[in-house]
């Protein structure tokens, strides 16, 4: 079930990336919401490099595991973030606004719901096993789709 949740959570962030591209952008939150913006597209190199080096030297148990449950994660931090990010910078539509929080809040939720590994692997790894990997690097694609498709006069 919650896989399904992660799904349904990497549409809902591409449709609110698509929406956001037609929205001009708060002048004074501008600066920010560029920053947090660029810092989400290289984040997953940057934690690539140290997830390797992890899984390589004191994380050699249970590799497979770890691994989704690293990539899951990533990828529902970075939808917090960018749902951080584009409500300090659209806060002026009310209603883009409530559908960013309400992505936020349930990115959080899920987040919260799967940190330790053994309920990861209870309520995740354990339903669906290797296709994790499939929903993980699916919502990667999908995030880095909506960044590629934004205009940038936007944001």
């Amino acid at each position: 079930m919650i896989s399904g949740i992660f799904i349904l959570l990497g549409f809902y962030y591409f449709y609110l990336a698509r929406k956001s591209s037609t929205l001009t952008s708060s002048a004074r939150t501008k600066k920010i919401g560029m920053f947090l913006t660029k810092l989400t597209v290289i984040v997953p190199l940057i934690a690539l490099a140290v997830f390797v080096i992890l899984f390589m030297t004191i994380l050699s148990g249970r590799l497979i595991e770890r691994s989704s449950h690293a990539l899951i994660l990533l990828v529902l931090w970075l939808i917090l973030t960018n749902c951080y990010a584009w409500i300090l910078t659209y806060s002026g539509d009310k209603n883009f606004l409530i559908q960013t929080i309400a992505a936020a809040v349930c990115s959080l939720i899920c987040i919260v719901l799967v940190t330790p590994l053994g309920r990861y692997d209870l309520l995740v790894y354990d339903y669906i096993g290797n296709f994790s990997f499939v929903i993980g690097f699916s919502g990667l694609l999908l995030f880095y789709l909506s960044h590629y498709f934004r205009r940038p006069a936007h944001l």
